[in-house]
C-alpha cells in the first residue's frame, strides 16, 4: 500500500504569494504513478511534483505496480499582503543635509538604494541626481515591496576670499566671499562691512551664509585676530622681522634671519605669564616652533641673545587644523 502525501518546501504550509508560484510534492518512488486533481479535475501530469499559481483544493493520487492507490489532499489560500507604507524625507534634499531616517509600515523590513545604510538615507553618499529607494517586508510569509524616489541637489559651498588673518583695533574693511550675494554676521559687521573701532583685543569669528537657487545653503567660518597695535608689551627689542607665520594657524611658528645663531634661549608664556612648553627644532638657519600643545589665543614670545639683550613679540594662535 502506498502512502501518499502533500507538502512544500516550507512543510505543510500552502500560503500562496500574490503574483508567485508553489511547488506541491509527494513522496517519490520511482515505481508509483502520480495524478495530480486541481479542484477536483485531473491535471496533466504525471510527477510527483506539481507547480502552481493559483489558490484551491489539489490532491494526488499515488499508484503502486500493484495497483494499490493513496490520495492525499491540501488546500492552497491566496495570501492577501498590502504594499508597505513608507515615510520619506521631504525631496529634494541638498547635498549637504544631514542624514535622514527612512520610515516604513510595517516595519521590520529592508532598505536598499544608492545613500542608504541600514534605514538612514545620506545625501552625501548617495550623490546629485534621482534615486530610487526600496523597502521589502515580509508579511504573512510573502514579501511585499515599495518603492520611491529621492532627489538630491547640490548645495552650495561658500567661503571667504581675501581676509586678512588680523586687523588693528579702529579698522574697517569691505568682506568679500564666494558665492556673492550672502549674509555676513559677527562682532563689528554690518552688512558687508566690518567695524573693528568697538571690538576689545582678541580673536573674532564670522561667519557668510549663502542659499543658492535650490534652496540650499552652507556657511563659511573664519577667525580675525583683533589686535591693539598702539600697545604692544614692553621688550628691550623687537623682533617682528624675525618671525614668521604669526597669526599661526597651522600650529608652526617659524624664527629666520641672523639673530637666530644669537639665540640663547626661548621663553613662551599666555598673558597671564604661566609658560608654555615648546618643541624647537633647527632647520638650516631657521627655527621651527611647535605649537601644537598651546590653545587658541594671545601669548608672548621672549628671546634672549647670547649677548644679553631681551626682545619680545606678541604672538596670536589660531584655530589649529
Amino acid at each position: 500500500q502506498p502512502s501518499a502525501d502533500i507538502f512544500t518546501d516550507q512543510g505543510y504550509q500552502f500560503n500562496l504569494c500574490p503574483g508567485g508560484s508553489l511547488v506541491l510534492k509527494a513522496p517519490y518512488a520511482a515505481s508509483h504513478t502520480y495524478q495530480w486533481f486541481y479542484n477536483g479535475n485531473p491535471v496533466s501530469t504525471s510527477g510527483h511534483t506539481l507547480t502552481i499559481n493559483q489558490a484551491g483544493t489539489y490532491s494526488v493520487i499515488v499508484t503502486n505496480t500493484g495497483g494499490c492507490s493513496d490520495t492525499a489532499t491540501a488546500t492552497v489560500v491566496q495570501v492577501n499582503v498590502q504594499p508597505p507604507v513608507l515615510s520619506l524625507p521631504n525631496s529634494p534634499l541638498c547635498s549637504n543635509d544631514p542624514p535622514s531616517p527612512l520610515v516604513a509600515s510595517p516595519t521590520g523590513g529592508e532598505w536598499s538604494g544608492p545613500g542608504v545604510n541600514n534605514d538612514t538615507f545620506h545625501p552625501a553618499l548617495a550623490g546629485l541626481g534621482n534615486h530610487t529607494i526600496t523597502y521589502t517586508v515580509v508579511q504573512n510569509g510573502c514579501p511585499s515591496t515599495a518603492q520611491a524616489d529621492i532627489t538630491v541637489v547640490a548645495a552650495p559651498e561658500a567661503q571667504f576670499l581675501n581676509l586678512p588673518p588680523e586687523l588693528c583695533i579702529g579698522e574697517t574693511i569691505t568682506l568679500q566671499a564666494s558665492p556673492a550675494g550672502g549674509t555676513f554676521s559677527g562682532p563689528g559687521v554690518s552688512g558687508n562691512i566690518l567695524n573693528t573701532s568697538s571690538l576689545p583685543e582678541g580673536i573674532i569669528t564670522l561667519s557668510y551664509l549663502y542659499t543658492n537657487n535650490n534652496n540650499c545653503s552652507d556657511t563659511a567660518l573664519a577667525q580675525v585676530f583683533v589686535k591693539n597695535c598702539a600697545g604692544e608689551p614692553a621688550s628691550d627689542g623687537s623682533i617682528q622681522g624675525v618671525v614668521f607665520q604669526n597669526p599661526v594657524r597651522n600650529s608652526q611658528l617659524w624664527l629666520q634671519g641672523s639673530l637666530v645663531s644669537h639665540i640663547s634661549r626661548i621663553r613662551f608664556t599666555d598673558f597671564q605669564g604661566r609658560s608654555v612648553p615648546l618643541r624647537v627644532v633647527r632647520v638650516g638657519d631657521s627655527l621651527q616652533i611647535d605649537l601644537s600643545v598651546a590653545n587658541e589665543g594671545v601669548y608672548v614670545l621672549e628671546l634672549l641673545t647670547k649677548q644679553g639683550t631681551a626682545y619680545c613679540q606678541k604672538i596670536v594662535i589660531l584655530e589649529h587644523h
